[in-house]
């Protein structure tokens, strides 16, 4: 299987999506008066962190599938090739995140955040951009099955994935820095001085 990167976009406009769809409670209380050194502001980060699934970056990967069966004891052979368009988003999943190992200190207006592991978060072929360009048979052999053709394009989403774990597409490096300066940017607008992002191993 041939794998072609089609193109990869940092969601600019992600964070602030994200900000009006899933943080309109934090947001809320951005409106009240910043956290002062006295005070204990983990509530608002907690309503920062109960975000669910934060998706940072998205990556369009554009992907040849192909299968050829001539098993030598058939006469004939048959085979087949899909091209398609394979959609990753990459974030984190604040459902691992915990709490407890956020350490604030007040006096400094200091604050270190560790965040679950990046991850893929989402893949999708859509049905309608994957094109059949080949499924022949020859001699006595009968076409893939729509059956056997499913089974290739899971295996080619698969591969996909097997990808971005070896490290050949950089969406995960891309998600923790764009995760990164999304959280530093808002616990900044929440009066911190001093913003530490880290991730679980």
């Amino acid at each position: 299987m041939k794998k072609e990167l089609k193109k990869s976009r940092a969601l600019t406009a992600w964070a602030v999506i994200v900000a009006v769809v899933c943080m309109v409670p934090m947001l809320a209380s951005c409106q009240k008066p910043l956290p002062t050194p006295e005070g204990m502001p983990l509530d608002r980060v907690q309503l920062m962190t109960a975000t669910g699934e934060l998706a940072t970056v998205e990556y369009t990967v554009s992907k040849i599938i192909k299968a050829k069966d001539c098993t030598w004891w058939k006469i004939g052979e048959k085979r087949v090739l899909f091209k398609c368009n394979a959609y990753l988003q990459a974030g984190v999943d604040m459902a691992g995140y915990d709490d407890s190992k956020t350490r604030i200190d007040s006096s400094a207006m200091a604050i270190t955040v560790t965040l679950p592991k990046v991850k893929i978060l989402s893949c999708r072929m859509p049905f309608e951009e994957i094109r059949l360009v080949e499924n022949e048979a020859t001699g006595f052999r009968h076409q893939f099955s729509a059956e056997e053709r499913q089974l290739l394009l899971q295996q080619g989403e698969q591969s996909i994935l097997a990808d971005v774990d070896s490290g050949k597409y950089a969406i995960l490096a891309d998600a923790e820095r764009n995760t990164r300066i999304f959280f530093e940017r808002m616990l900044t607008r929440l009066g911190y001085k001093s913003v530490t992002i880290k991730f679980e191993k």
